[in-house]
């Protein structure tokens, strides 16, 4: 199927871990192996998304890069359905602390890790307590309104 997309003009395949349930080392058996068997020598990017259910989705998005992946989804904070996605700043900073291990590099500056962080943190609680007491004010407690919020996902390119 992947090898049909590219044969057909894709440029990025992205890989997720939906559910949350993969490990690390099957994550980089998986990537190694569309590497492999897919890209080859094409210019084609490998994208994951990792989800958090298991604690593993910054792991095995690094384990992703090592494998061959490109491009990472992630998130500030992690936030994400369920237990949330892998998360931005873990990631940027450990490609900046482990550098050893990981040469590669993003254009993130992260002196905007931290303010970033908060300011979503801030908008969060914000728009909860809002969410909170509208509801109580104009809702009857056995109908309470939900507010979805989507986040835009954020792409983190690496160039090796």
């Amino acid at each position: 199927m992947l090898d049909t997309a590219v044969d057909a003009g894709a440029s990025i395949l992205n890989i997720p871990d939906t559910v949350g349930y993969t490990t690390p080392s099957e994550f980089t058996s998986l990537i190694t192996t569309i590497r492999e068997r897919v890209v080859r020598n094409r210019e084609v990017v490998i994208s994951v998304h990792c989800h958090n259910d298991l604690g593993l989705a910054v792991a095995n998005s690094l384990a992703a890069i090592e494998a061959g992946a490109r491009q990472i989804e992630c998130t500030i904070n992690g936030i994400g359905e369920r237990a949330g996605n892998a998360s931005l700043e873990e990631i940027v900073m450990a490609l900046r602390v482990r550098a050893d291990r990981l040469p590669y590099e993003t254009r993130i500056d992260t002196t905007e890790l931290y303010p970033a962080s908060q300011l979503l943190s801030k908008l969060s609680a914000s728009l909860f307590s809002q969410t909170r007491q509208s509801s109580v004010e104009t809702h009857s407690p056995t109908k309470p309104v939900f507010i979805s919020m989507e986040l835009s996902t954020i792409r983190c390119a690496m160039r090796s």
